[in-house]
């Protein structure tokens, strides 16, 4: 069984906290909806002409921020990925 230690708690309201101020400042910037699946589509979509270059831009360095993320926090902080 698993059991709850204090500082996962606070983790999972950090990444909940942060995930809720990223998709508000798109909300207020873009006026879009952050949606990773749609995101990564964007970004991995073939069809060039369907999405503009700065929005393949925006796709891929979003992604490529939540891949460099968790490595950076799994460096930093490694405790929380056991």
């Amino acid at each position: 069984m698993a059991t709850w230690r204090d500082k996962d708690v606070v983790f999972c309201l950090l990444g909940g906290m942060l995930l809720g101020v990223t998709a508000s400042v798109r909300m207020a910037l873009w006026g879009k909806v952050t949606g990773s699946s749609g995101i990564l589509a964007k970004a991995i979509k073939p069809n060039t002409s369907e999405v503009s270059i700065t929005e393949r831009s925006f796709a891929i360095l979003f992604c490529a921020g939540l891949i460099v993320g968790g490595a950076v926090c799994n460096e930093v902080i490694p405790e929380a990925f056991e």
